[in-house]
């Protein structure tokens, strides 16, 4: 039986149909996945997930939507088209390659009648539980150019009392249960840092995602019970004739389980992307290895008489490898002036050479992006800043009020003149690291400065040229016996492969879910876990020990976390830098699988995060938290921490099975913790049940080894 069906009449099995001649909606499916398309508009009316049987669109929409395109007059007109206001498609199921077409033709635009067409392509394997998509629009408007293609478009997605949905925003991603709000983000940027979502009604999930290696610019919009659309610019924006041909597919998909599941499918996806070419961190030679074994972080500024001793305190403090984000090193002000920073504050280059000498690892702040147009020098960058469609600058201000504006990353003289920053704090300040803002936070802007030679607006160019420059930066750090670490702000996908790690500072979310640690784990870092230090040691602790688990480098508060007042917590975070040494082989080159049940005998904790304008955020969470682990020398590590000062049991319920150990007959149990303690014993299957006595603020490690009968 073949598996996949596509109902349409007979005609159209070989040949393409005249518009509206087939007699019922169209059927793409296999046995895991159907997706139906209306007859009249070609537009989603159904997305079902074949076992168990669950649909997604419970009520489609009268007139169910697919595409929109927008497009502009060098005037700045703007005219809409979709395909529920045009012509029926014809369509065609092409049974060789399985591949189902639906084409809209001769569309009429103001002044051009007949001069757009679209095509979109649908597919779908016998055993893969995604369709694939790609739209295709052409443009013969002599007076009219696209501007923007919202492609998929679906209707009525989603059951609003029933959804959570997973977005890989901020930090790590959120799950946002039953929301009542759009949902949009731009990618790349901190708002949407990897390409999909994921909808979940109860154990059936819907996976959604471009699968685009050329990270072009796109804004993701979607509203539960209301519209899905993704919405990618074009290139050379608003110029008649241009024409849109999508550089990548859109995949939708079902699944059975958690967003973890769903995330495992963009995981087997994005690790064969460009951004992760390089491989798993354990083989990379090009990220040093002083960064990679960082465990706590301290955010500090100002003169080396006060950095140099706040980090050696910090040091003895901690006891495990240490790091120092250096702010204010400089004598402009910050947010002003950029990108003029020397020279340096006096004896910087001394207090850099003593943190370096005693192993730690020092990363002073510039920015990668901005230059204060009030600077004297500015009329010499101006032909090489961001222009809007006006021929206007692209000005950005901050809490400083400088005027700043964004340069265009393609030209060589933006490029050149970072890397000339960086090489000058390399061989003259003998820094060990570098942290280079924004890059991987900010979104995209778009620039119609032909003189650039991009195209015009948006597309890939931004994030190739922040590559070029990136990787550049990153040899040159790595030649002649250097071994510098590159990083930026936030967590961006396209420019993992040339930085060494993402700076996650936003304010912690009591729903937040490691959607990037799922799918990134082992192949990138991701360091800071920032929280206010007037909260409490509770609400601390929570932070602190859940970013732990999830496998953060830690810490990156101020030297405040040192004062008397907060022994507990820096004993606290201490612990945990400790026990990440110990388990480098799941927190660093590990992978994140998932996470045992939680203890039912342990208390939830509650505890005050801070939001964006230092509003109180209440946060509960179980006060005994763990993670499992895939480490690289084939054992499975559970992670486990009591945030709590008292004493508290865990019971880990152990299956094999479940974690990949299927075929094992006997395993090897290993307990450690940074006190000392240290057991082993060995059980015979694949599957077993123990109870760990955890103390206040304590972290255990349990390494399960499998055996094999030969």
């Amino acid at each position: 039986m073949d598996c996949l069906v596509v109902i349409v009449s007979l005609a159209l099995l070989f040949a393409l149909a005249a518009p509206g001649s087939f007699a019922s909606d169209i059927i793409l499916q296999n046995d895991t996945l159907q997706i139906t398309f209306s007859r009249e508009t070609g537009g989603i009316t159904a997305i079902t997930s074949q076992a168990p049987a669950h649909d997604f669109i419970e009520a489609p929409a009268a007139k169910p939507m697919l595409w929109r395109v927008v497009l502009h007059d060098p005037s700045g007109k703007a005219v809409m088209m979709d395909n529920s206001s045009v012509s029926a498609p014809a369509a065609a199921y092409r049974r060789g390659d399985r591949k189902l077409v639906l084409r809209w033709e001769k569309i009429p635009i103001p002044n051009d009648s007949g001069a757009l067409s679209v095509t979109v392509d649908a597919s779908i394997k016998p055993t893969d539980s995604r369709a694939l998509m790609r739209i295709t629009v052409h443009n013969s408007s002599s007076h009219f150019g696209i501007w923007q293609v919202d492609f998929p478009v679906i209707s009525s997605l989603g059951h609003p009392s029933e959804a959570a949905v997973a977005v890989p925003r901020s930090n790590w991603g959120i799950l946002y249960r039953q929301p009542a709000e759009a949902l949009e983000g731009t990618y790349p940027s901190a708002a949407w840092p990897m390409q999909f979502c994921l909808l979940n009604e109860g154990e059936t999930g819907l996976y959604l995602a471009a699968q685009d290696p050329h990270a072009w610019f796109k804004q993701f919009n979607y509203k539960v019970g209301g519209e899905y659309a993704l919405t990618t610019y074009a290139e050379n924006m608003g110029i008649p004739h241009n024409s849109f041909n999508a550089p990548y597919t859109f995949a939708i998909g079902v699944y059975h389980g958690n967003w973890i599941e769903g995330c495992h499918i963009y995981r087997a996806w994005a690790l064969r992307q460009p951004w992760a070419s390089r491989g798993k961190l354990i083989r990379r030679q090009d990220v040093p290895i002083r960064f990679k074994r960082v465990a706590a972080w301290l955010q500090d500024n100002g003169a080396s008489s006060t950095v140099v001793p706040d980090m050696e305190k910090f040091a003895r403090d901690i006891g495990a490898p240490v790091a120092v984000h250096w702010y204010n090193w400089h004598q402009i002000p910050f947010d002003t002036h950029y990108p003029d920073y020397f020279p340096s504050k006096p004896g910087f280059a001394e207090g850099v050479k003593a943190l370096v000498q005693h192993k730690m690892v020092v990363m002073p702040y510039i920015n990668g992006r901005l230059w204060d147009s009030e600077n004297p020098d500015f009329e010499q960058a101006r032909p090489y800043a961001t222009k809007n469609e006006n021929g206007g600058l692209n000005i950005e201000i901050y809490g400083s009020g400088a005027k700043l504006a964004v340069m265009c990353p393609s030209t060589q003289f933006w490029q050149d003149k970072v890397f000339s920053i960086v090489r000058r704090l390399v061989l003259e300040k003998h820094i060990n690291a570098i942290y280079i803002d924004q890059i991987s936070s900010a979104a995209p802007r778009f620039c119609f400065d032909p003189s650039h030679h991009h195209p015009l607006g948006a597309g890939d160019w931004w994030v190739q040229s922040y590559c070029r420059m990136l990787n550049k930066i990153k040899t040159w750090c790595h030649q002649d016996g250097r071994d510098v670490a590159i990083t930026s702000e936030n967590n961006a996908e396209p420019y993992m492969a040339d930085l060494d790690g993402f700076l996650i500072w936003n304010p912690r979310e009591p729903d937040e879910i490691p959607m990037d640690a799922v799918v990134y784990s082992g192949y990138t870092i991701y360091f800071s876990t920032p929280i206010t230090l007037n909260d409490g040691d509770t609400s601390f602790a929570l932070a602190e020990g859940r970013d732990f688990l999830w496998g953060a480098q830690l810490g990156w508060m101020g030297p405040a976390l040192m004062q008397p007042s907060n022994h507990a917590k820096i004993a606290y975070l201490s612990t945990l830098a400790r026990a990440r040494e110990m388990a480098l082989n799941y927190l660093l080159y590990g992978e994140l699988l998932g996470f045992l049940p939680p203890e039912k005998k342990a208390p939830l904790l509650t505890g005050t995060w801070r939001g964006w304008g230092g509003e109180p955020v209440p946060v509960r969470l179980p006060a005994v938290m763990n993670a499992v682990w895939r480490g690289v020398n084939g054992t499975i590590g559970v992670v486990i921490t009591n945030t709590d000062t008292e004493p508290h049991p865990f019971t880990v319920i152990f299956n094999g099975s479940e974690w990949g150990l299927e075929r094992a007959d006997r395993l090897t149990i290993t307990l450690k913790s940074p006190d000392g303690m240290s057991q082993q014993e060995e059980v015979a299957g694949n599957h077993f049940t123990k109870t760990l006595d955890l103390a206040g603020r304590s972290v255990v490690i349990l390494s399960v080894r499998p055996h094999y009968k030969r």
